[in-house]
């Protein structure tokens, strides 16, 4: 099995730790160590193998990730990063009697990393600035022309998209958690707590992360001009499940004032009623006890980068 194996694999046997290995490893070590100690192997390395080698012999899977190795180069003083993983191997009494052990060298993997977050930085940096830009551009442009409140609520917009863009930069762009989202999202609302939050694992594509961040802003918003938050009992019961193919998203306020159905929508009232990812499949209720809101996608949709 080892020596078909496509990746560095080595098996470990017996007290004398005879190491028999695949063509794939002898090229990532650099010499051919088919019938050597595993120990005279990585003599330079041994105080910390050999706290792996006790484990496995107690029948745990060992793991380690970008360790520094030395293993072959051009520059043999060059060190390397390698991830591996140690499997023992019972004999037929069921004892430990030796090991599998596969190496992969991740050195480019984690340079390719290292320049990502440098870059998502810079994005970032650069994508706060154009924020901040467009905030200032309209603040001006439109001084004297509407109301004062809509270009708050649109400067607000615009740091809640910028809020959106962190989470996406802090994950590379590629998913989020649905806690993650909610939490960057409602920590400017809730100063004393006011939002009872339960939900399942769910992981966003990055198109969801934005919407949702908005969608999230809109209702905290509403809720503390119009709503439960605008008074000092009232909270929000916020939860997500899955149902069967499709993320189902509740927005529950309680004990606030009475409200009722607006006589007209604006902006806002449109973002809500687009839904999860524009979806558009909402339910909106004005109960007695507080407004509610019922949202529904597909998974796959929500998830999709």
């Amino acid at each position: 099995m080892v020596l078909t194996m496509g990746v560095p694999a080595a098996l470990v046997w017996g007290p004398a730790l005879v190491t028999i290995h695949n063509a794939a490893f002898e090229q990532l070590v650099g010499i051919n160590a088919n019938g050597q100690a595993f120990d005279a192997i990585w003599a330079m390395r041994w105080p910390a193998c050999a706290s792996v080698l006790e484990r496995v012999r107690r029948g745990e899977i060992v793991k380690g990730y970008d360790r520094p190795t030395m293993v072959h180069h051009d520059d043999p003083d060059e060190a390397s990063l390698c991830s591996y993983a140690c499997s023992p191997v019972r004999d037929g009494q069921g004892q430990v009697a030796g090991f599998v052990d596969i190496l992969i060298e991740t050195s480019e993997a984690v340079r390719a990393r290292a320049e990502m977050v440098v870059l998502n930085r810079e994005l970032g940096h650069r994508l706060k600035n154009t924020m901040a830009m467009v905030g200032a551009i309209a603040s001006q442009s439109l001084k004297g022309v509407i109301e004062r409140e809509a270009v708050d609520t649109f400067q607000a917009r615009i740091v809640a998209l910028g809020h959106a863009h962190d989470v996406l930069l802090q994950e590379n762009w590629a998913e989020a958690s649905i806690e993650t989202v909610v939490d960057t999202a409602l920590k400017l609302h809730d100063d004393n707590k006011r939002f009872i939050i339960t939900g399942v694992p769910v992981q966003l594509g990055s198109r969801a992360v934005l919407s949702l961040s908005l969608l999230l802003h809109e209702l905290a918003t509403n809720a503390m001009k119009h709503g439960a938050l605008s008074v000092a009992n009232g909270h929000v019961d916020l939860s997500w499940r899955i149902d069967g193919d499709e993320l189902c998203l509740d927005w529950i306020e309680r004990d606030g004032p009475v409200v009722s159905e607006p006589s007209r929508g604006g902006f806002g009232s449109r973002l809500i009623g687009m839904g999860l990812v524009g979806t558009g499949r909402v339910e909106r209720h004005y109960h007695p006890t507080g407004f509610a809101a019922h949202f529904r996608a597909p998974l796959a949709q929500v998830q999709q980068t």
